[in-house]
């Protein structure tokens, strides 16, 4: 829906973000802990997945050495955010 959003509307971090925000505060999640997500992280969700940038360009934007390293640091990030969902009882879809 963010994605969506932000590719009609424009400035795609700032709407796309704007939509997000409305839907993790409404299943509970506090704007501080929104705002604990390290800039970086938050950078590297949005290349990915509101520019959708390939792991290979996100690479060489951000330094990382291998676009190996970009999915495994996005790994991390959204497992974080699962279990910040989950921990308020809200389940994602089946792994």
């Amino acid at each position: 829906m963010a994605y969506a959003v932000s590719n009609n509307v424009g400035f795609a971090m700032l709407s796309g973000a704007s939509v997000r925000y409305r839907f993790y505060t409404r299943w509970g999640v506090s704007a501080e802990e929104l705002s604990r997500l390290d800039l970086r992280d938050a950078l590297l969700l949005t290349l990915r997945f509101e520019e959708d940038l390939p792991a290979a360009r996100i690479a060489g934007v951000m330094g990382f050495p291998s676009q190996f390293h970009v999915y495994r640091r996005l790994r991390t990030v959204l497992g974080d955010l699962r279990r910040r969902l989950q921990r308020r009882g809200i389940d994602g879809p089946a792994a």
